[in-house]
């Protein structure tokens, strides 16, 4: 083909892409898939805020620091003495028993009977997992068995399950502590089918005990945490204040209003507690909404992390939350904040509906109390004939023979990622069987709760960026890797000791493969957060893959520091150590993932090679042949 007819074909190919709308991004992937796409991210302009200071110049980032409030956390306990009634009622409510010592967890799951159960075979994987639970004295513990093709047990992890997550309500999951880092078992107890089964999506992608637990789920789930500042997703050796959500999480520390009743503060001494009653219907919701509104993607602002939220801070004073405009065809937890406001009782308040219209936020209705109580809130808007149910008493008892209006408006449907589970849709849909038929319009991405427009539009755009990157990674997308770039690097221009947007946006360069930006990116972030265990990792792999092995390993051992409980990092360094002629100093990394990953093949290949250049040929034919009875069958 010669280099005119090419010419002209990238040219009716560019114009059919220009005319069908699909616009500038494949048009340059045309060109070149990178060079054209960072150059254009390169020469754009810093973004400008979105209002005006006081001097006039544009405001990029509000400031925001956390709220300090003069007294301290004293814990749910103490409040019991003047409040019995209220913290009695509050132990029948789901939040009191969100996360517990595994071992002192309400009597719930089955440690007699079935205890044992296994992973679906894959059809191109060998092997299968059996898994194990066991509770003795004052430990829970999980336990993962490799099995080969004839299910001889080739691999064996245990692990101290120490604390359980959810009420039980619908089941529990455990988390592993390792010196404050937690991971997550792949083990959980499903409440309404009352079995042990693998973790909500783990059936597709198993992470076995290397799954990490990340500020966001922790914020959500605990008391109080003992988190680290500076030092995402870590925590002290014992993480936790108060296990479970607690009264402090909605009224603010209680030292001084204890202090005040007990007549010992001084006198004038302000009262801190607060009384969320006397918040507007953003603040109320907010609090709320804190953790059961967390749309398409949320990013903490700058300076701020999942654990700055207090009560009587709204959503968009600790994040930037983007949402589709209807909650509409989503079963997650996460989105029940999206459901309720597309709902019409929403809607139709003008925005002053909240949460506790329908919810107490002390405690929890009696099973044979629960359909009159629900019904007695719908009914203290639907009171009349114009509003009342348009169906008769007769024709709703074929549907519900309890008359209850949350089974006919507001079902219960499968949690798409929650096996065994189900969710209220709290969309409180007319017709429910003929709506949820109906496929909503996918709508554009909005910035929830920004109506003052609190959030400007470079913080705005940073956190489209980080979004953006978590979008690219997970998809392999270089459109969006090209758009986090075109986001973040005006706004790293004016805040380099951002290390989040840093970290993003290094990451969005080496997904388009340009590592020497990403390279310099992460180091530069680096220096600002010098145990930050993501940098570590992102720079340990860039050098390792790039062939840098004398900083790969200065990195890999800085990690291992920081994190020495997970396989990946023990097998990159072994690997490394190797392909620097130092075969003998990485065998015990090897054999230190093969302890934590005793299903990884990969592993198991190496060190064979290693044990066979050391001449030592027992150890070398067992991990010979583990790997062979492990490697993936081929297609």
């Amino acid at each position: 083909m010669t280099s005119k007819t090419s010419s002209r074909i990238v040219l009716i190919v560019a114009a059919a892409i220009a005319v069908s709308g699909l616009g500038w991004f494949l048009y340059a992937v045309l060109r070149n898939p990178v060079d054209v796409l960072v150059a254009r991210s390169k020469s754009t302009d810093v973004a400008t805020g979105g209002g005006d200071s006081d001097s006039g110049q544009t405001v990029l980032a509000r400031s925001r620091t956390p709220r300090k409030f003069e007294g301290d956390y004293i814990g749910s306990d103490a409040c019991r003495d003047c409040h019995s009634e209220i913290s009695d009622n509050y132990q029948t409510h789901p939040m009191s028993h969100s996360l517990s010592f595994a071992s002192k967890a309400s009597d719930l799951e089955d440690y007699t009977d079935k205890t044992r159960f296994r992973s679906v075979k894959s059809a191109f994987y060998p092997g299968i997992f059996e898994y194990h639970v066991a509770r003795e004295n004052d430990s829970v513990r999980h336990e993962e068995l490799t099995l080969d093709a004839d299910e001889n047990v080739i691999g064996q992890l245990s692990q101290k399950a120490e604390f359980a997550v959810g009420s039980g309500r619908r089941g529990r999951s455990y988390l592993i502590n390792h010196a404050g880092l937690l991971y997550m078992s792949p083990i959980t107890w499903y409440s309404h089918e009352s079995c042990w089964d693998l973790s909500p999506g783990y059936s597709k992608n198993n992470q076995h005990f290397e799954r990490r637990i990340v500020d966001g789920c922790v914020a959500c789930h605990a008391g109080r945490t003992a988190w680290i500042p500076g030092s995402p997703d870590r925590y002290e050796e014992k993480p936790f204040h108060e296990h479970s959500i607690g009264c402090e999480r909605c009224h603010g520390p209680g030292e001084t209003h204890q202090s005040i009743h007990a007549k010992k503060a001084v006198s004038g001494t302000h009262d801190e507690i607060i009384n969320p009653t006397s918040f507007d219907a953003d603040q109320l919701n907010s609090l709320c909404f804190q953790c059961h509104l967390h749309g398409v993607g949320r990013v903490a602002h700058r300076g701020l992390n999942d654990f700055s939220f207090e009560p009587g801070d709204r959503l968009s004073d600790v994040w930037a939350v983007y949402v589709e405009a209807t909650g509409a065809e989503t079963g997650e937890a996460a989105t029940q904040g999206e459901q309720m406001m597309a709902s019409k009782c929403y809607t139709g308040s003008e925005g002053q509906m909240t949460c506790i219209a329908c919810h107490d936020p002390h405690g929890t209705p009696e099973a044979e109390l629960k359909v009159e109580y629900f019904k007695s809130k719908c009914q203290s808007c639907h009171n009349d004939s114009a509003t009342n149910c348009s169906v008769a008493r007769v024709e709703r008892l074929k549907t519900s023979p309890e008359d209850s209006c949350i089974q006919c408006h507001m079902p219960r449907s499968k949690a798409s990622s929650v096996p065994h589970t189900a969710l209220t849709d709290h969309r409180i849909l007319r017709k429910p069987d003929v709506d949820q038929k109906e496929k909503s319009e996918r709508r554009s991405l909005v910035l929830f709760g920004n109506e003052n427009g609190d959030i400007t539009e470079a913080e705005a755009g940073r956190a489209r960026g980080i979004i953006a990157v978590r979008k690219a990674e997970a998809s392999s997308n270089q459109a969006s890797a090209a758009t986090a770039i075109e986001e973040l690097r005006p706004w790293l221009t004016q805040f380099p000791d951002d290390t989040a947007a840093a970290e993003a946006l290094g990451t969005a360069y080496s997904l388009l493969y340009d590592l020497d930006s990403a390279r310099t990116i992460w180091e530069a972030a680096l220096k600002e957060s010098p145990k930050s265990e993501i940098l570590l990792m992102r720079l340990a792999q860039l050098c390792h893959d790039n062939g840098d092995l004398k900083s790969g390993i200065e990195y890999g051992k800085r990690l291992l520091e920081l994190n020495p409980t997970h396989s990946e990092y023990h097998g990159r360094m072994a690997h490394m150590l190797a392909q620097d002629g130092k075969t003998m100093e990485g065998i015990p990394y090897g054999l230190r993932a093969a302890e934590l990953s005793p299903w990884d093949f990969q592993i198991h290949g190496w060190l064979a090679e290693a044990f066979t250049l050391q001449g030592d040929r027992i150890k070398a034919a067992h991990h010979q042949t583990m790997f062979e009875k492990l490697r993936p069958i081929s297609r």
